[in-house]
């Protein structure tokens, strides 16, 4: 339960980002903030942030940043001072970044800009039929890069020659004006892929702008394949990928056989020049090769990006995600019906397949520095390790003691880094966070006459959520830390007729 008093959490940083540079730039140097990107056309490049949006929150976090600052910093770091970057621009799905990217561009001005706000909604609301046809265009020439079968691109410029028309006919000047025309309406007269573009224009922008159907649309990108969705996303890949090859000197067929052949060409990966320079793995394609001269595809993949140079010598971290899967995937073979016994490995391709490029001008910035940098590179390490994600909370500079904590990541509201609890109003509502027990009851519970506690220590009193309770209910309550006879220190408040209830407990 929360106080109304709390301040909003701001959510995590949306997922798709376009950035618009003078520079030319390789697809090496654009996956300095996530392997998946895109380029969109020859000054814009489109990222996906999804596979590394929970490490930039937990890197912006440990600095006190909003996660947009950090990478518009990590961005030119990385890419040297020099570099002009005209626009970022953070949306739930790559058109609206697109969009409004264009937009800025023609308007000489400069990011970084989330969707979110109003502000960065306001412009696109305010975004020109030029500057939309204009990127449309481009989502035509992206269609045929990505040889989809079902685009008709000549069908598709005449639709839009449609639409330019139609839109001069009816003398608008901006989309936005045109915002309750329906997408039935759109595709009957214009095409799917233009009614389609009309559907995420829009999605999500502001409530009661758009249909229950575009709101959906915006947020299928986060969940789904964004290819799936419609949108043809051409993955952007360098020249080659640093890989080693193992020849074994006799078949083998467990585990403890391989694992130290294995870790060996672990560390020669490790050596190799694009993983030495700083890079770190997403994910890694273990290729093996099977006597009867198949192969069998085990993917490593890691929450976190994940520094094989870091663990040299031991590769713990890859060692337990690669046992876990080589078991599901070389073991599971064994037990098809067609197959009496598995074959026997005689070696291996491994491939650093998704990596976060890291150059040395930026490598500072990643640097885990005090306890705070201990901590949070020790949480990523177990993220990594285990077959489950991680639950991370923080603490809330909310005045309710039930809302001390807050569940921390990108799937959950996030304070934004720079958010409450480091205002100076919500400073002394932090302080006592801070001194709260992380597990905490939903509802207090009443301690027994015989658990009388040996010591109690008074350390705030809050207000009641009064207008959520029944007539009668106390309007504060005073909390101590209490001691049991075992030990064990409890948070606990007193009821009016002296009775302890505790609601919660310390480590």
């Amino acid at each position: 339960m929360r106080g109304e008093a709390s301040r909003d959490q701001a959510v995590p940083i949306l997922p798709y980002l376009a950035i618009a540079t003078t520079e030319v730039i390789g697809a090496a140097a654009a996956m300095t903030l996530s392997p998946r990107v895109m380029h969109w056309s020859p000054s814009v490049w489109l990222i996906d942030l999804r596979p590394t949006r929970d490490y930039w929150t937990m890197q912006a976090q440990r600095r006190g940043i909003k996660v947009a600052a950090l990478l518009q910093m990590v961005w030119a770091e990385a890419l040297g001072h020099g570099t002009q970057t005209e626009s970022l621009v953070f949306a739930s799905c790559p058109w609206q970044a697109l969009l409004l990217n264009a937009h800025l561009n023609e308007r000489s001005l400069s990011g970084p800009l989330e969707l979110r706000e109003p502000f960065s909604q306001a412009l696109l609301r305010q975004l020109s039929w030029p500057v939309w046809f204009a990127v449309a265009r481009d989502y035509a020439a992206a269609l045929t890069q990505s040889k989809s079968c079902r685009f008709d691109e000549q069908r598709f410029h005449s639709d839009l020659n449609h639409l330019e028309r139609a839109v001069v006919r009816l003398g608008q000047q901006h989309p936005a004006q045109m915002v309750d025309a329906k997408h039935q309406a759109f595709r009957r007269r214009f095409g799917e892929h233009i009614a389609r573009l009309w559907q995420w224009t829009f999605a999500g922008v502001a409530e009661g702008v758009h249909t229950a159907a575009t709101k959906q649309a915006a947020f299928a990108f986060a969940e789904e394949e964004v290819f799936a969705s419609g949108f043809p996303w051409v993955q952007a890949v360098v020249t080659t990928r640093p890989g080693v090859v193992r020849q074994l000197e006799y078949p083998v067929w467990s585990w403890d056989q391989l694992v130290a052949d294995f870790t060996t060409d672990l560390d020669l990966l490790a050596d190799l020049p694009a993983l030495a320079s700083g890079a770190a793995v997403l994910r890694l394609e273990w290729i093996l090769h099977l006597e009867d001269l198949s192969d069998c595809l085990v993917n490593i993949r890691f929450r976190h990006p994940h520094s094989l140079r870091a663990e040299r010598g031991e590769q713990k971290t890859v060692l337990i995600q690669a046992c876990h899967s080589f078991e599901a995937v070389y073991l599971q073979r064994s037990k098809d019906a067609s197959w009496i016994a598995p074959a026997p490995l005689i070696g291996w391709s491994l491939v650093a397949a998704s990596c976060l490029a890291r150059p040395s001008t930026a490598i500072s910035l990643f640097g885990e520095v005090g306890a705070a940098g201990e901590d949070m590179a020790a949480a990523m390490r177990i993220d990594n390790r285990l077959q489950i994600a991680l639950e991370r909370y923080q603490v809330t500079s909310d005045w309710v003691a039930e809302g001390a904590f807050t569940k921390a990541g990108a799937g959950a509201k996030d304070s934004d880094v720079a958010g409450a609890a480091t205002e100076p109003a919500a400073k002394p509502w932090a302080a006592l966070a801070a001194r709260r027990p992380l597990y905490i009851y939903a509802e207090p519970r009443v301690l027994g006459g015989h658990e009388t506690p040996t010591k109690a220590a008074f350390i705030e009193r809050t207000g009641e959520v009064w207008w959520q309770k029944p007539e009668g209910t106390s309007l504060e309550r005073n909390y101590f830390v209490i001691e049991h006879r075992s030990g064990q220190r409890s948070w606990a408040t007193r009821g009016e007729a002296g009775e302890w209830w505790v609601h919660g407990l310390f480590a």
